[in-house]
C-alpha cells in the first residue's frame, strides 16, 4: 500500500500558510483597534497661516511656536488678557541682554475724550516710546487711541481697533473701516493727517508657544490694517499669542509705510515674553450700581 503521509515539503508550506492567517489577523485587529481609539478625537482644523504670516513667526526664533492645538475658544477677553496693573519684560530672540518693558496701567481719563471726562482707560505702555489706550466694551477689547511719544503724535482710530473680540469663529475674518486722525502730541488741537484703514481681525487658532516664562497653550491672533493716511500708504500686521490667564506671551509687529517715492519702509520684530510681577498701582474701579430713586412725597 502506497504511503500517504504528509511530506517535509507539505508540512512547511501548511505552517506557513497558519502563521501568514494569523498575523494578517492580528494586522486587522490592531487597525480596528487604532480606528476605535481615534474614532471621538476631533482633528485639529486651524486655517492655513499665509507665507507672510509663516516668514514673521520665524522672527520670534526656531523653538518658539510649536505644534497646533485645539486651544479653548476666546469667550471672555479679560480671561485671555487680564486688565490687571502689573511690568513684563519682552526681549528679541538672539538679543537676550536686551530687556524691553511693558507696563499695564490705569488712568482716569483716555486721550480724545473732553477734558472732565471720566472715561478712563488702560494703557499699554512699551518703553516709555508707545502708548496704547485699551478700553473693555461690551467684552471686547478695543483700541481708540494710541500715542507714539518718539514721533510726537497721537492716533485715534474711529471706530476703535480691535485688539481681543470674544467668541469669533476660528478663522472666519471681522473687517470694518476706521478713520484716522493723526494729532500733534504737543498740541492736542492741532491735526497733522488723516485718512481711513480697512482693518481685519483673524482667530488663527491655538498653538503651542515656549517662551522664557514658560511653555502655554496659546492662541494666535491677527490684526491687520491696510489704507492711506496723509501722504502715506499703509500696510501693518500684527500677529499676538495669548495664554488664558497670562495674557499675551509673544507677539511680531510689521508696518510697512511708503510716501510719493522718496519713503518706502518696512519695519518688523518678534519679541517673547522673559518675566512678569503685579504691581501696585491705581486700578479699575469698580462698576456702580445705579442710585435708588426716593419715593416721591404724595
Amino acid at each position: 500500500m502506497t504511503d500517504q503521509s504528509p511530506t517535509p515539503a507539505g508540512h512547511s508550506l501548511g505552517l506557513l500558510l497558519v502563521v501568514a492567517f494569523s498575523l494578517l489577523m492580528a494586522l486587522l485587529a490592531e487597525c480596528f483597534l487604532r480606528d476605535e481609539a481615534n474614532a471621538g478625537v476631533v482633528p485639529i482644523s486651524n486655517p492655513p497661516l499665509t507665507e507672510r504670516q509663516q516668514s514673521l513667526i520665524k522672527l520670534l526664533g526656531p523653538d518658539v511656536v510649536g505644534e497646533p492645538t485645539a486651544a479653548a475658544p476666546i469667550n471672555h477677553v479679560r480671561t485671555w488678557c487680564p486688565l490687571q496693573a502689573e511690568s513684563v519684560l519682552f526681549h528679541t530672540p538672539g538679543q537676550e541682554g536686551v530687556e524691553h518693558e511693558v507696563s499695564f496701567g490705569w488712568v482716569n481719563r483716555c486721550p480724545g475724550t473732553p477734558l472732565g471726562s471720566d472715561t478712563g482707560a488702560w494703557t499699554l505702555n512699551s518703553t516709555n516710546r508707545d502708548i496704547k489706550y485699551i478700553t473693555h466694551q461690551d467684552g471686547q477689547l478695543l483700541l481708540p487711541t494710541e500715542a507714539d511719544l518718539h514721533q510726537g503724535v497721537v492716533t485715534v482710530f474711529d471706530p476703535p481697533e480691535a485688539l481681543l473680540l470674544a467668541n469669533v469663529p476660528v478663522g472666519e475674518p471681522r473687517t470694518m473701516s476706521m478713520n484716522v486722525s493723526v494729532y500733534d502730541l504737543h498740541a492736542p488741537g492741532t491735526l497733522k493727517y488723516s485718512g481711513s484703514l480697512k482693518s481685519t481681525y483673524l482667530d488663527l487658532g491655538g498653538y503651542m508657544v515656549h517662551v522664557p516664562q514658560g511653555t502655554f497653550d496659546a492662541r494666535l491672533i491677527s490684526v491687520s490694517n491696510v489704507g492711506k493716511v496723509g501722504p502715506a500708504d499703509i500696510n501693518t500686521e500684527y500677529l499676538a499669542f495669548y495664554a488664558e490667564g497670562v495674557g499675551r506671551i509673544a507677539y511680531i509687529n510689521r508696518k510697512h509705510v511708503s510716501a510719493f517715492l522718496f519713503y518706502n519702509t518696512t519695519t518688523q520684530r518678534g519679541m517673547v515674553l522673559s518675566s512678569s510681577h503685579t504691581v501696585a498701582q491705581k486700578s479699575e474701579p469698580a462698576p456702580t450700581a445705579p442710585a435708588k430713586q426716593k419715593p416721591v412725597d404724595p
